[in-house]
């Protein structure tokens, strides 16, 4: 049974209203503690639409689209480099369908050693409880 002291349950005072714009700031959390768990698959399959984008700054493949392809892309990622550290900040949310986590890692690239360290902004964008859109922000 849910807990009616919980501050998203409705019975806590919360209108529609308030739980919708929650909803966001709820996910972003999620998403941030898998990912300092190194558990970024696992987010993406849990917590994102089957038809969500991928979108990049840069790269060979900035667009990519559907669930399958963003996860594909996620393990050929990790499968090049290795991960020593990530901080994560946030979430912060934009109204109730937007959210933002600033990401920092410290990494190592697996065929060299060549270790590198890079910020990024990724701003996600919520429908009906899912990610349907990730964009990547770089320093430069």
């Amino acid at each position: 049974m849910p807990d009616p002291t919980d501050p998203t349950h409705p019975a806590s005072g919360d209108t529609p209203s308030t739980l919708a714009a929650k909803e966001p700031y709820q996910l972003g959390l999620a998403i941030a503690e898998g990912c300092r768990q190194g558990r970024d698959i696992a987010m993406v399959e849990a917590h994102f639409h089957p038809d969500a984008e991928s979108i990049e700054a840069t790269g060979e493949r900035p667009l990519v689209k559907g669930k399958r392809a963003i996860v594909a892309k996620a393990r050929g990622w990790f499968l090049e480099n290795e991960v020593h550290s990530v901080d994560i900040e946030g979430p912060f949310t934009h109204g109730d369908d937007r959210f933002a986590l600033v990401f920092h890692y410290r990494a190592s690239l697996k065929a060299t050693g060549e270790q590198y360290e890079f910020r990024e902004v990724a701003v996600y964008e919520v429908v009906d409880g899912l990610v349907v859109r990730e964009r990547f922000f770089y320093d430069a």
